[in-house]
């Protein structure tokens, strides 16, 4: 999977994955779930440790702030598909299993999963990590929690982090802050980098969807 991923991001103009060789290894039940329904796949990024801010400073949001957003797509009548880090507890997708699906759950393999679902999706929202660019295939890619300011892909809809003053708890304005972090991880010392919160994913969402 890491080799398509470098395949996609530099290579803007290639064709969609032909997905009959992954499709005929994904479960024939999830396969039936899914057939002629909406579907939103997210990918979700929680990886690094603050020794290691490049990495510490991609992931995303705790795992309460996206229930208000799947609620939003479940009363649109979507199929949630989530992808990348495990993110959400047991019970919580076992409780909303007649909509929210991971790969456990559609009992099929890891990567064929990731792979299938971010490239048949109606909308695909990623965080900063190399999944992502599968959305290069997508018509409709959102992009949520993006850090560094700067980063971007073509025909995206783009939500980077929030960033305050620690001593003020005062926003700092994004115009200024892609001057200050365009390309940029070093936050100044009375800087404090914010994921986004539940209303920022959700009214980011309702622009698109």
């Amino acid at each position: 999977m890491n080799i398509y991923f470098h395949t996609v991001k530099n290579n803007l103009e290639l064709k969609k994955l032909n997905l009959d060789l992954i499709e005929k290894k994904v479960d024939k039940n999830f396969l039936d779930i899914i057939k002629n329904k909406k579907i939103v796949t997210f990918y979700f990024r929680q990886k690094g440790e603050k020794s290691n801010i490049e990495s510490y400073y991609r992931s995303g949001s705790a795992p309460n702030e996206y229930y208000e957003t799947f609620e939003y797509l479940k009363n649109k009548n979507y199929i949630i598909c989530v992808t990348g880090d495990n993110l959400f507890d047991k019970n919580y997708l076992k409780i909303n299993k007649k909509y929210i699906y991971d790969f456990i759950s559609a009992k099929t393999n890891f990567h064929i999963f990731n792979i299938y679902v971010s490239n048949i999706c109606n909308y695909f929202i990623s965080e900063p990590g190399g999944a992502q660019y599968f959305g290069l295939h997508i018509t409709n890619h959102i992009m949520i929690n993006q850090f560094p300011f700067g980063h971007y892909l073509p025909k995206t809809h783009i939500l980077y982090k929030n960033i305050i003053e620690k001593n003020t708890n005062k926003y700092l304005d994004h115009g200024l802050l892609k001057k200050l972090y365009k390309y940029n991880y070093n936050l100044n010392k009375n800087h404090k980098l914010l994921n986004n919160t539940s209303k920022e994913i959700l009214n980011h969402l309702k622009r698109v969807i």
